[in-house]
């Protein structure tokens, strides 16, 4: 359903405000209806045509590139369009209130601004693909606790998030992700889910790199929503072939006085799996240990804390990935989006990702990511 609603409201609004009013032909209004309809449905198209995979459409992927600028466009053109007749609302009611007469050429003013901001959504957008595709710098930042163990002081974290492998990723970008974080010469390496968008047979080269992924304590894992839609227990097998410790619910426990938590995704219910459950991951931890908890998605943060968690580090929501609309995506991740969150006794870090999801392949103002946590004993 959400799908259909971001296709459907775009092309209502677009059809509706441009192609309805426009002073053309019928078939020159049918042409642009069709290809406006392209756009605004082309995840469902996509599904159609484009094999069994809804999040990894096998197709050229020059085709997977342009569908998703054109799509991406639309969304940033019904954006300003909306802002535009903000606008033009305000200074109509304004010239109402003060009885003035309304402005001549008018309606070739708005066909003219329309186009030209349908121009600038498109520049934006693929300025926002270019930045999307771009490698992840790292943000490093130091967190106390009073819970960390004194020999534990100085216990360096690297996270990555959302890698989204796919048709459309380059290997060498994965191996210098590889490179950069082993360059950080961490104590723990933790992926929060998100691994890859297509199976592992047509993938695996492309994930080969993370098997050189190296840490003094090991590398650990927990699944994202979209394993789940790109073969879940094949991926589950995989990962753990290339040396990373998938947790399902269970607690894993690199070093004396520190133990990791790692949950499903919420997206098990919908795919027959074990949903996430942190107090049963969290039921096997030592009393008096460092509580660190993975979990993909948000709605089970302030669970989390009540269980007595030190720290839980998240991803899903690549950081709003447009500066200005982070706030929609907070609304719909439990009020969290990026960074830093204190919630009870527990501080939670969401990561931006270290790459992006293609199917809405745009940052803007909101940079990816691979983060760098050092624990202090305060």
């Amino acid at each position: 359903m959400f799908f259909i609603l971001i296709g459907a409201i775009p092309f209502l609004y677009v059809f509706g405000r441009c192609i309805l009013p426009l002073k053309a032909s019928r078939a020159s209004k049918a042409v642009l209806t069709l290809i406006l309809f392209l756009v605004a449905f082309k995840f469902q198209i996509l599904r159609r045509f484009a094999g069994p995979m809804f999040f990894a459409p096998e197709l050229p992927n020059w085709i997977l590139a342009l569908a998703a600028w054109a799509f991406t466009s639309l969304l940033g053109f019904m954006i300003f369009m909306i802002a535009a007749d903000a606008v033009r609302f305000a200074v109509w009611l304004v010239r109402r209130l003060a009885r003035r007469p309304k402005l001549p050429g008018v309606k070739s003013f708005d066909a003219g601004l329309n186009l030209a901001l349908l121009t600038l959504s498109c520049v934006v957008t693929a300025w926002g693909m270019v930045n999307a595709a771009s490698i992840p710098e790292i943000r490093r930042y130091d967190r106390a606790f009073r819970t960390l163990p004194r020999e534990l002081d100085g216990f360096k974290i690297v996270l990555l998030a959302d890698l989204h492998i796919d048709k459309l990723t380059r290997r060498a970008d994965i191996e210098e992700v590889v490179r950069r974080a082993n360059a950080l010469r961490p104590d723990l390496i933790a992926l929060a889910g998100d691994f890859a968008d297509g199976t592992v047979e047509r993938l695996r080269d492309k994930a080969a790199p993370l098997a050189g992924l190296k840490a003094r304590y090991g590398v650990v894992g927990i699944p994202g929503n979209h394993e789940y839609y790109s073969g879940y227990h094949e991926w589950m097998e995989h990962l753990r072939s290339l040396g990373i410790t998938m947790l399902e619910n269970e607690t894993w426990r690199p070093a004396p006085g520190f133990s990791v938590a790692g949950v499903t995704d919420p997206a098990a219910l919908r795919h027959g799996g074990e949903p996430p459950d942190p107090k049963r991951a969290l039921a096997g931890v030592p009393e008096g240990d460092f509580k660190l908890l993975l979990a993909h998605q948000l709605r089970h943060t302030r669970e989390a804390a009540e269980l007595g968690v030190d720290l839980q580090l998240s991803g899903h929501t690549h950081g709003g990935m447009v500066l200005g609309l982070d706030r929609l995506v907070a609304a719909g991740n439990a009020g969290f989006v990026a960074g830093w969150y204190q919630v009870g006794g527990m501080a939670l870090y969401v990561s931006r990702g270290t790459f992006i999801w293609k199917g809405y392949p745009l940052r803007l103002g909101v940079p990816s990511e691979i983060t760098l946590i050092t624990l202090r004993r305060e």
